[in-house]
């Protein structure tokens, strides 16, 4: 078994278009990813507390504010499976500091976010993180 990366990804596009087949979009040094609509919302909540959130709380998020019914786990596992292949190298995706947070493993100022598609992304806990920003 291979062991992830500890490299950062130099650009990350989190883009949210939906595409023809039900997913999403977001990209990874240039390499478009099309991500099932669970895992687009963790990845897009992740991005956004990475990028924007508390610098007290570098961006960690609790797991229940990602998943209200504690699947986080199983999801975050998904997200890195559906990314790894198509990207062409094992990037940790997230990090976990083992008492209910995670974060995205990402350097801040490498996230973009298209904020008018994310604001009519059809989850609420999206829509309404990005609608905080004026």
């Amino acid at each position: 078994m291979q062991k992830a990366s500890d490299r950062y990804p130099k650009t990350i596009y989190v883009d949210g278009s939906e595409l023809s087949n039900g997913r999403y979009q977001v990209t990874i040094d240039n390499v478009p990813v099309a991500l099932r609509p669970v895992s687009f919302k963790l990845f897009s909540l992740l991005s956004w507390h990475c990028r924007f959130g508390s610098p007290a709380h570098c961006g960690w998020i609790y797991n229940l504010e990602l998943d209200p019914f504690d699947h986080t786990a199983r999801y975050l596992f998904r997200l890195r499976t559906e990314i790894q292949p198509v990207i062409g190298w094992l990037w940790r995706v997230y990090e976990n500091n083992y008492v209910g947070y995670y974060r995205l493993y990402a350097r801040p100022k490498s996230i973009t976010l298209n904020l008018d598609n994310l604001k009519v992304f059809p989850d609420s806990a999206v829509s309404a993180l990005v609608s905080t920003v004026s």
